[in-house]
């Protein structure tokens, strides 16, 4: 005979599992699909002094977005990884509101080099248009010198352009 928390437990596993599989009405329809009319280049990854605390244990990763024809979008996603030699990582997004031809993105990493090894910048956009969401992605490594403990990691936009 099973016991009544038992049954309770299965009952619950049994609830949360179909919740699971359940999918939104508004991503039903959805579908994703590699960009051709834009594209997303990681441009620099280097080690700095950004917070003036006298260890070059900063970084700084900069990216390009063009377009190469009008479209129908008004929202980009961005999503920047700072992967760490270990294979740890950091994630930074940054959403860009209204339509451009170009974008030059900069971002600052405080406190991240923290382990001898070569490091990699991954940028990864997405941007919806219509039913459809298109992405783009790109990468580079580099390898900076470690010096001690830097403290704890932020990030944020040091420049932005956007040319429309």
């Amino acid at each position: 005979m099973i016991s009544r928390t038992t049954r309770l437990l299965l009952l619950v596993m049994i609830v949360v599992a179909s919740v699971s599989f359940v999918t939104p009405a508004s991503a039903a329809g959805r579908r994703s699909c590699r960009a051709t009319w834009f594209n997303v280049i990681a441009e620099r990854g280097e080690y700095v002094d950004l917070d003036a605390d006298g260890v070059r244990d900063d970084a700084v990763t900069g990216l390009f977005i063009e377009v190469y024809c009008p479209a129908c979008f008004t929202l980009t996603d961005v999503y920047c990884y700072l992967v760490l030699p270990s294979g740890d990582a950091y994630l930074f997004i940054v959403t860009i509101v209204g339509t451009y031809r170009h974008v030059h993105l900069n971002v600052g990493w405080y406190n991240v080099i923290t382990e001898p090894g070569w490091y990699r910048f991954l940028v990864y956009t997405e941007i919806e248009c219509g039913q459809t969401t298109y992405w783009s992605a790109d990468s580079l490594a580099f390898d900076p010198p470690t010096e001690g403990n830097p403290g704890p990691p932020l990030a944020e936009v040091l420049s932005f352009t956007a040319t429309p």
